[in-house]
């Protein structure tokens, strides 16, 4: 599971717009677990930040509660964007 996540991550802070396609598939798939259509969602949001912005407002505006992931990664996305577009540190 964890390396799915980082896989995700990666693509997006590989920023390859040819990685969209899959990660709007993870990101709209509704069979998918939240807490991977929300890395999804914010790998959008490193390689297109218009697209993840306009993908956020869709997620904030279906009504999911506060403390759903993917609720949370649209959240992220408005409020700190800085720590999204920034790839993380390896420790």
């Amino acid at each position: 599971m964890h390396l799915r996540r980082y896989a995700v991550h990666a693509l997006g802070h590989l920023k390859d717009r040819r990685a969209l396609v899959t990660l709007e598939s993870i990101y709209s798939d509704r069979d998918e677990e939240s807490l991977f259509r929300g890395d999804a969602l914010e790998a959008i949001f490193v390689i297109d930040q218009n697209l993840g912005r306009y993908y956020a407002e869709r997620v904030l505006a279906s009504g999911l509660p506060d403390g759903h992931f993917l609720h949370a990664a649209a959240s992220r996305i408005f409020a700190e964007p800085h720590l999204i577009l920034v790839p993380p540190v390896a420790s």
